[in-house]
């Protein structure tokens, strides 16, 4: 096929000539007008509401220095609150008589101070409340706040000092309080958080604002679910307004009280700022209808250009996923770009559908003559030790020995040569581990004990040869206790579906050496120069090639002996 050379038709040229006409000039403009217009908004919304907090804070905290006021000068002139604790000592009629005096100063008062929920006066002497309230407190609430109070009175009176106005949590509010000492009595005004702020909810925040108190910690007085879902950020400072919130922001603006350790603060959602943002008309109207010009014709020399191009290659790369390699593309005449790559394309399926079938055939030889290999590296490890074995018979003439010895290494070879099979069955490969154990047993000196726990559905299952008789060879080596006996176990265990079979082989040795099964757990674990640890290594890569990567080898010391558990999956 012969292509075009380059020019006007390359698709790089296109792209850029169509981005650059159509996103440039709107978009630098629209990007310097949203910014300067949203921060110069933000700026405008932030000091007006600051300003509208610092009014009602200023309101709020005259209203609580009006019942500061009060209170101080009650205990000035009011002789009954003056003499409340002499009263309460000797003469309870007098004390009485005060009580009611100073409920019925309390209950005439209480009315004048619509912010605040109620007025007391606290006998600690008595540990009784005299108080008068503006709202329907329910009762339990009323005895969370005096808990509240002799608390702070505790606190206050061991610390000696002058208490202020505080702002605490009581049950599920907060409230903001004021306490005032004359010895033993205390008079103070306490009243609910969200109460307080209820004329500020006449003020336009805007659809979703809230106006609320903040603690000195940062933590919301009122409106606590609704910030803490959006995720909205409270600081104590509020010394300049700031952007907080997950999905949506949130513009939050506060002052802080002079009174107490409170500050009102603003929080106004953002999308509510940016439908007030000014917007230039006559420009950006021209710009938005040359823009919308440029829409239609550039999605469809777009559409011609590149989604076509583009649709037809990720529908080919699919069918070819799914195997069809015979697939070829059509050249494409709209740009040299998809032209070379559609002759590229066919021509890289063609050799990968030639490749793949020498690879997959190659890939296959070589995991078939590495299986045999390290089967083949398994055998000649037993030959000597069995000959000498047999020579030693003969010199103290154990005739009978040497028959059942010779059986032995006959039923053991023909074992070895049926190994040339991927696969045998576990009860041949188990009886195979019985007569290994008899050989061994007959050739070493002290007691050798074999128990084998393997349910019969457990027998049909496909096992790699010499799976389990490589653990017990390493067993038989590494694993004989100080009086010179060996005990191995081994036990067979199906899964509930009968998808995985387990195999555990253990012994009373000692145990493997620190630094070998660190390599054991690693899998770094490599053969040395004499052959040692060939026979683990060589069962680890069998079981990688065989079960392609679905088998787990593990290994444990435990106390006494080394453990070793194989987990393959169950087929028949």
């Amino acid at each position: 096929m012969k292509l075009r050379p380059p020019g006007r038709s390359s698709i790089r040229v296109k792209l850029i000539f169509l981005m650059l006409v159509a996103t440039v000039p709107l978009g630098s403009l629209l990007i310097y007008q949203n910014l300067y217009s949203i921060s110069a908004m933000h700026d405008k919304v932030a000091q007006s509401n600051k300003d509208l907090l610092s009014v009602y804070l200023g309101q709020i905290d005259q209203s609580l220095r009006y019942v500061e006021y009060y209170m101080n000068s009650l205990t000035v002139r009011n002789t009954s609150i003056l003499a409340f604790d002499d009263f309460a000592d000797r003469d309870e009629d007098a004390y009485q008589l005060a009580k009611l005096d100073i409920q019925n100063e309390l209950g005439n008062t209480v009315p004048l101070f619509a912010m605040m929920d109620g007025l007391f006066v606290y006998s600690t002497k008595r540990n009784e409340f005299i108080e008068a309230l503006n709202a329907n407190t329910p009762y339990q609430t009323r005895l969370l706040i005096h808990a509240s109070i002799r608390k702070a009175v505790a606190k206050g009176s061991a610390a000696k000092e002058v208490m202020t106005w505080q702002s605490p949590k009581i049950g599920d509010g907060y409230y903001i309080t004021r306490i005032v000492q004359i010895g033993d009595t205390f008079l103070g005004a306490w009243g609910r958080a969200d109460r307080i702020l209820l004329p500020l909810e006449r003020i336009d925040l805007g659809k979703g604002g809230k106006a609320l108190f903040v603690s000195s910690s940062g933590e919301p007085m009122n409106w606590g679910e609704w910030i803490a879902e959006r995720g909205i950020n409270l600081r104590p400072d509020f010394s300049r307004y700031y952007m907080s919130g997950n999905r949506e922001k949130y513009l939050v603006v506060g002052s802080r009280s002079r009174e107490g350790g409170f500050s009102l603060a603003a929080v106004i959602p953002d999308s509510t700022i940016r439908k007030g943002l000014p917007t230039p008309q006559g420009l950006i109207l021209w710009i938005s209808v040359f823009a919308l010009g440029l829409v239609p014709l550039s999605l469809l020399i777009a559409q011609r250009s590149v989604i076509d191009p583009l649709r037809r290659m990720v529908e080919a790369m699919r069918r070819i996923q799914g195997g069809n390699l015979e697939l070829r593309m059509e050249a494409d005449p709209t740009s040299n770009e998809f032209a070379i790559v559609d002759s590229t394309f066919n021509s890289m399926i063609a050799r990968i559908r030639d490749l793949k079938i020498a690879v997959y055939e190659e890939q296959l030889n070589a995991q078939r003559a590495e299986l045999k290999q390290l089967q083949l590296q398994i055998k000649p490890h037993f030959y000597l030790n069995s000959l000498n074995g047999i020579y030693h018979l003969a010199q103290m003439r154990e005739y009978s020995l040497i028959q059942e010895m010779t059986q032995n290494l006959v039923d053991y070879f023909r074992y070895m040569i049926k190994t040339n099979a991927s696969f045998v069955s576990l009860g041949d490969e188990l009886r195979h581990v019985r007569t290994y154990h008899r050989i061994q047993e007959m050739r070493l000196a002290g007691e050798h004990r074999l128990s084998i726990d393997a349910p019969d559905e457990a027998m049909t299952a496909s096992v790699p040869p010499l799976l389990v008789q490589t653990f017990v060879e390493n067993s038989s080596k590494y694993g004989i206790e100080e009086d010179g006996s060996l005990r191995v176990s081994i036990t067979v265990s199906l899964s509930a579906t009968r998808e995985r079979l387990a195999i555990s082989i253990g012994d009373g040795g000692p145990g493997f050496p620190e630094e070998v099964l660190a390599e054991l757990k690693g899998g770094t674990l490599e053969p040395d120069e004499n052959g040692k640890k060939v026979g683990i290594w060589n069962m680890r890569r069998r079981l990688a090639i065989l079960y392609h990567g679905q088998a787990s080898l593990r290994f444990e010391n435990t106390r006494p002996g080394a453990l070793v558990e194989i987990d393959i999956p169950f087929t028949e």
